[in-house]
């Protein structure tokens, strides 16, 4: 968040608190001596907003604690004269001729408008220098800018049309068609309409299922059969690298599916993916995959 520019005053939080109000109050009740209880409480309530009121004012006249009494009463609305004068009479205003006042200690709590003049000096100065850095730097800050986006354009195309024997070829295995065209399939059983793909993307997460994962095409279609039976999966499974990125957690909840009280006799012949796995084991031994 920007930092508030608007001038403004320091307030201590013990300004409520302050002993002097205890002076004010006992001023007001010796020069209303007849008065109700609730105008000696509007009277405080006066003197508090005078007081407040002169040192906004001041601070944002920068007068170094002066202000124009006339001015500070008609910006607080004060109604009582005795108010004005039990200001005086502790000292929190300080009386000087031709209608001007001073607050106490103003200089103590607020900066002088010197030290505010100095201040704003400085921020144009730093301001003047950072322009000034911009221009100069503006010419090779376009052309690094324009170097780097160029880069990653070139990154982004390599990725996905940049002909690898191991990217751009994998559609050329039928084992990868044969998972995209189940998968796309499937798609379309649950009324897909923008469906993935022949590009990169989708051959690489294909091809690293196989190769990387080393799952094999029954496990995926499982996994893809299960994705698309479920309620939950069925509409965050529509891409095939979101198929490898939650393939294991298909595999569990599958797996915690099948072990249901009915079912826990019959886990391995229920859990597609086990049984998919030995299927794969019994080919490589030379056994019956049947």
């Amino acid at each position: 968040m920007a930092r508030d520019k608007r001038p403004y005053a320091q307030i201590d939080v013990g300004w409520h608190m302050n002993p002097k109000w205890f002076q004010v109050e006992r001023s007001l009740r010796d020069a209303m001596p007849d008065a109700m209880p609730d105008a000696l409480l509007h009277a405080l309530q006066d003197a508090k907003q005078l007081h407040i009121t002169s040192i906004l004012y001041s601070a944002q006249a920068r007068w170094d604690g002066m202000f124009p009494v006339a001015a500070v009463k008609s910006f607080a609305r004060s109604t009582y004269e005795e108010a004005v004068t039990a200001l005086f009479e502790v000292g929190m205003w300080i009386n000087h001729p031709g209608g001007m006042a001073e607050i106490r200690h103003f200089l103590k709590h607020q900066p002088s408008s010197t030290e505010m003049e100095e201040a704003s000096e400085r921020a144009k100065k730093a301001a003047n220098a950072r322009w000034e850095n911009a221009e100069r730097n503006a010419p090779s800050n376009a052309n690094r800018n324009a170097s780097g986006n160029a880069e990653k354009r070139r990154e982004e195309k390599s990725i996905n049309t940049r002909p690898t024997d191991e990217n751009a070829n994998a559609f050329s295995r039928p084992d990868v068609k044969e998972i995209f065209d189940y998968f796309t399939d499937s798609l379309k059983k649950l009324g897909v309409t923008r469906l993935p793909g022949q590009n990169a993307t989708n051959g690489t997460a294909i091809r690293r299922l196989l190769d990387t994962d080393k799952r094999t095409v029954t496990q995926i279609k499982a996994a893809i059969d299960f994705a698309h039976n479920d309620p939950f999966w069925k509409a965050n499974i529509l891409s095939l690298s979101k198929l490898r990125a939650q393939y294991e957690q298909l595999r569990l909840k599958a797996q915690q599916q099948n072990s249901s009280p009915q079912q826990k006799q019959n886990d391995a012949a229920h859990d597609r993916w086990a049984l998919a796995r030995a299927n794969a084991a019994k080919q490589r031994n030379g056994g019956d995959a049947a």
